[in-house]
């Protein structure tokens, strides 16, 4: 008796079904294609952002660096009575 049903359904597919998988098979392989280009597209704007990023980083770090430096350079002894050889000489 479930045969006697099953069997007419097997021999005629209905043209919803047949629509069905032709959308399935065809759609699915085109969404893939777009994920996959709009991933690799991404991930190029992505790690060219993080490559500008980095050298304005190191440019900045190198800038404020030098800054510094000049900033803090030794100051010049200002009396001969402050010089280590000064020094030196009144212990002996």
């Amino acid at each position: 008796m479930y045969l006697d049903r099953l069997t007419p359904a097997l021999r005629a597919p209905r043209l919803s079904l047949v629509m069905l998988v032709l959308f399935v098979c065809l759609s699915i392989p085109i969404l893939i294609f777009i994920l996959l280009y709009n991933y690799q597209r991404n991930a190029a704007v992505i790690v060219s952002t993080l490559d500008q990023a980095v050298a304005n980083t190191s440019q900045v770090s190198i800038e404020y660096k030098s800054s510094q430096h000049r900033e803090c350079r030794k100051p010049h002894l200002s009396s001969r009575r402050d010089a280590p050889s000064a020094r030196r000489n009144r212990r002996g």
